[in-house]
C-alpha cells in the first residue's frame, strides 16, 4: 500500500483517486501547494469543487494543514504524523519566499517562550518568516 492510501486508511477515509492524487502531489513538492496548483496538475481530471472538498476533508481529518501566504492565497501541506481529527500539532515555521512566493514548512527545535497576561490561555503558536528560498537564491 502506498503512503497516500495508508494515510487515508489510517484516518478512516475512502481511498478515492482524487484524494490519493492530491496527497501524492503534495508529497512530491517541497512547498505547500495552492488549489490552483492542484487544479493545474489534475489537468481536468477533477473539478474545482471536488478539489476543494478533498482538501477540506483532508484538513478536517488532520492529514493536511492550511497556511495563508503573504499574497492571501491558501496553501496546503502534509501534516506531521501526530496530527488527528481532534488536534493539529504542526509546530513548525512557515517560510515565505519573497521571489517565488512559495511557502515552506520548516522544522523548529525551540519555540520562543510566550509570557501571557493573567487569564490568557495559549492554544497555538504560529511562526512565520520570509526571505529567499534555496531555489531562488
Amino acid at each position: 500500500m502506498d503512503r497516500s492510501a495508508h494515510l487515508l486508511s489510517e484516518h478512516g477515509l475512502k481511498n478515492t483517486p482524487v484524494r490519493r492524487k492530491v496527497l501524492s502531489f503534495m508529497e512530491e513538492r517541497k512547498h505547500a501547494v495552492s488549489h490552483a496548483e492542484l487544479e493545474g496538475a489534475f489537468n481536468g481530471d477533477a473539478d474545482r469543487v471536488t478539489l476543494y472538498r478533498a482538501l477540506n476533508t483532508l484538513e478536517e481529518k488532520g492529514i493536511v494543514h492550511k497556511v495563508l501566504g503573504r499574497d492571501g492565497i491558501a496553501r496546503y501541506a502534509l501534516c506531521q504524523d501526530d496530527c488527528t481529527v481532534h488536534r493539529h500539532d504542526d509546530q513548525h515555521l512557515h517560510f515565505h519566499c519573497n521571489t517565488c512566493m512559495n511557502v515552506f514548512c520548516l522544522a523548529v527545535d525551540d519555540y520562543p517562550e510566550v509570557n501571557l497576561p493573567a487569564g490568557f490561555m495559549l492554544s497555538k503558536i504560529q511562526l512565520s518568516a520570509e526571505g529567499i528560498c534555496d531555489n531562488c537564491k
